[in-house]
């Protein structure tokens, strides 16, 4: 039992590190070119997308999400999750409206001034792949996880307990 929970944890680090390391590799060609909340911004909203598209797919071998607690945590912690993604979208993606290719790069702006055209057209496909897909696996897991505990019935397990 202990080898299999040990498997597990090394499992849910190697997929943590998968989804950091695939999220990092995808900014690092404009990484020099946008600010620091704009980056951290492109590599949470990656790495949101990457995780959460593990936890759809193989949600049962997610050693996580075995609880029905950690389930209903998760539930609960994606509402605002989403919200916040959501806003956080639609700042960075207006920062395209607001972008001046001619200022000064010492006026701050999120894109720094001067910026080729193709890192531009790269920035802004990534802030829209990012924020869109984010969104969805959120709504996406949100839904899997409602199906996986009633297909599981733990919420009968817990509601129903004998006695």
């Amino acid at each position: 039992m202990e080898k299999k929970l040990f498997l597990s944890i090394i499992y849910e680090i190697i997929w943590f590190l998968l989804a950091i390391g695939g999220a990092y590799i995808c900014i690092v060609p404009i990484q020099d070119e946008i600010s620091r909340p704009f980056f951290q911004f492109l590599l949470f909203a990656l790495f949101i997308a990457f995780t959460y598209f593990r936890f759809i797919a193989f949600m049962m071998r997610s050693i996580l999400l075995e609880s029905i607690w950690a389930k209903l945590l998760l539930f609960v912690l994606n509402v605002p999750l989403f919200f916040l993604l959501l806003n956080k979208y639609y700042v960075f993606g207006r920062t395209f409206d607001d972008y001046v290719f001619t200022l000064p790069a010492n006026v701050f702006q999120h894109i720094k001034s001067g910026t080729d055209i193709d890192d531009l057209m790269y920035i802004k496909n990534l802030v829209t792949f990012a924020g869109v897909t984010s969104m969805t696996v959120i709504v996406l897991l949100e839904m899997r996880i409602v199906y996986a505990i009633f297909k599981l019935r733990q919420l009968d397990k817990i509601l129903y307990k004998k006695k």
